[in-house]
């Protein structure tokens, strides 16, 4: 008994109980520790290195190597089409083709209404630590005249009395993927480049072509959108657009039906850059 009371105590002093809770998975603490009592849940939620742990909080750059970060594990298996695009943290995978059909809630249509939920976890987690604090969208788009090209960097500002502390969240990802004006649902070549991802440097070039970035301020993530009007080819290219990505069409089909908006203004705490070019066949 006087074993008993003592694990007792010592679980109910916030600082071990914050050790011992560091110990565990991210799915233990946000499905099962969360839920043991109120003093365990305003410990996960009110504990620094536990909200960091969990990809909610931001480790501060100061600290840590942002070139070498850390994926967010659970959205990297929620999310697999988007996260194992990184191919140096998944050698393995050499397709960098962005797929949506790959998603946990388009896989099992059971489990979307879950995912949806407003206050759903994934939607507020950072997609990796340290943050990625600078997202940029590149897009081609073809037509019987030419093609537009248009570069747009969104990242955290750096103005004001004390930087920010932030970084891509999950929601900001996701809503730009399903929703971005320059999608339309064409995505057979669509790509996510992460940092250390040498398939992408051309990428970053083109994007410092347009005078948008350089080699310090490149994006840490970048969406690549090369768009091919029905019938047409562009820059003399063999691919032919194919027809809309159902998974896609799922997903938007769902939040119109369920009344859901999705969130595409810039984030409070961001600044946003984008360039535009247009160019006709030679």
């Amino acid at each position: 008994m006087e074993f008993h009371n003592s694990i007792q105590t010592g679980l109910s002093v916030r600082t071990i109980l914050e050790y011992i809770l560091l110990e565990l998975d991210m799915r233990t603490i946000l499905t099962s520790a969360s839920r043991v009592n109120r003093f365990w849940n305003y410990t996960i939620s009110n504990s620094r290195p536990i909200q960091q742990a969990l990809f909610i909080q931001p480790f501060r750059r100061r600290n840590h190597n942002s070139s070498q970060g850390v994926l967010n594990p659970l959205l990297a298996e929620a999310f697999p089409g988007i996260f194992q695009r990184n191919s140096t943290v998944f050698p393995e995978h050499t397709e960098s083709k962005l797929t949506f059909d790959t998603f946990h809630m388009v896989r099992d249509p059971t489990r979307t209404e879950i995912y949806m939920r407003e206050n759903a976890s994934w939607r507020r987690m950072l997609v990796q630590q340290p943050p990625a604090r600078s997202l940029g969208i590149v897009s081609h788009i073809g037509d019987d005249t030419g093609f537009r090209e248009r570069c747009e960097i969104q990242r955290v500002s750096e103005t004001g009395p004390e930087p920010r502390d932030d970084g891509v969240r999950m929601e900001m990802l996701f809503d730009i993927l399903v929703f971005h004006g320059d999608f339309h649902g064409l995505m057979d070549y669509a790509t996510v480049y992460w940092w250390g991802d040498r398939s992408g440097s051309w990428v970053l070039e083109y994007m410092e072509g347009m005078g948008l970035c350089n080699a310090s301020t490149a994006p840490d993530l970048i969406l690549y959108i090369p768009l091919f009007l029905p019938g047409r080819r562009d820059m003399g290219s063999d691919m032919e657009v194919s027809g809309r990505t159902p998974a896609l069409d799922y997903l938007r089909s769902f939040y119109q039906d369920n009344g859901i908006t999705p969130n595409l203004n810039l984030r409070d705490g961001w600044e946003i850059f984008v360039k535009r070019r247009r160019r006709r066949w030679v």
